[in-house]
Order: C-alpha cells, then sequence, then structure tokens
C-alpha cells in the first residue's frame, strides 16, 4: 500500500502544481484572467450597443429629416406648377374674351 500512496500522493502534487502554479500561473490564476477579461468583454459590449443605438437613432432623423426635405420640395413644386395653371387659365381667359 506504501506504493498506491505514493503515486496518490506524487498526482495531488501534479494537479496542486497545475491548479495553483509552479512558478507560472496555474489554472487558478488563468481563470482570474479569463474573469477579468470577460467582464471587459461585457462592459466593452454594453459600450458598444449603447453607441450602435445612439447611431441608429441618429441616421432615423436623418432619414426624417431628408423625407421632410423631399415632401417640401414636392410642395413647392405643387404650388408652382398649380400657380402657372392658374395663371395660365386667367390670361386665357382675358385673351378670349
Amino acid at each position: 500500500m506504501a506504493g498506491h500512496d505514493c503515486i496518490n500522493i506524487k498526482r495531488l502534487d501534479d494537479l496542486e502544481k497545475t491548479v495553483f502554479g509552479n512558478g507560472k500561473p496555474g489554472l487558478k490564476e488563468m481563470f482570474i484572467r479569463q474573469d477579468e477579461s470577460i467582464k471587459s468583454l461585457n462592459e466593452n459590449t454594453d459600450k458598444l450597443a449603447t453607441s450602435v443605438s445612439a447611431l441608429v437613432k441618429f441616421m432615423s432623423e436623418i432619414r426624417g429629416a431628408n423625407k421632410m426635405r423631399t415632401t417640401i420640395t414636392w410642395l413647392i413644386g405643387i404650388i408652382i406648377t398649380l400657380g402657372l395653371a392658374y395663371i395660365g387659365t386667367v390670361v386665357t381667359i382675358a385673351i378670349g374674351n
């Protein structure tokens, strides 16, 4: 049984070195770093989502402004056309009388 105990102790020592490191970062340190990286990534994702949301809102406002400009342009065109048609009608009636 003594040989079997030595093998188990060696395995435990190897596991301890793997988990806590043996002069190098072990699994524990790697997990801590990964956790910090994930938290940082989550923060950056939240910031990015906020920026994208603001960009989408801005784009929507620009589209609305462009639609309004187009509508105003059409209205001005319609008013000018109606005005010219009215003037043409008045001139035609005046010439006819």
